[in-house]
């Protein structure tokens, strides 16, 4: 709760906080490099026995982690990826090239977008600029 006194405001100063990783579990970490590696265009920059770390998510942005997850049934299946792309129907059959399954049909032919799975089940979108 923030107090309001005169013009000052007495909330505690928020913390400096920055998104440094975006994760993704994975059975196969190598599998899972390929696929977001050669999707993306981004260079493994750090191998653990744990987790495999990708370049950055765009200037400045987090580093995308692939975990060694071989659980699928402790993965959470709620977040995904959102993917802009220029051109959907390459991408699209670029993604399946790789190993993406569809997890749904393509909606909205104007400005198509598809949900897809990749090799280790983790949920991404592809959707038209």
């Amino acid at each position: 709760m923030t107090a309001v006194v005169g013009e000052r405001s007495l909330a505690p100063a928020r913390p400096a906080v920055v998104v440094e990783s975006l994760v993704l579990g994975a059975d196969d970490l190598d599998r899972a490099a390929g696929f977001w590696s050669a999707l993306l265009g981004l260079d493994v920059v750090r191998r653990e026995a744990d987790h495999t770390d990708l370049g950055h998510l765009g200037v400045g942005g987090p580093v995308l982690r692939l975990r060694r997850e071989p659980d699928r049934a402790r993965r959470a299946d709620r977040s995904s990826l959102d993917l802009r792309v220029e051109d959907f129907r390459r991408a699209s059959a670029t993604a399946r090239l790789l190993g993406a399954v569809p997890a749904s049909r393509v909606y909205d032919l104007r400005r198509p977008w598809q949900e897809f799975t990749d090799p280790e089940g983790n949920r991404f979108r592809l959707f038209s600029a």
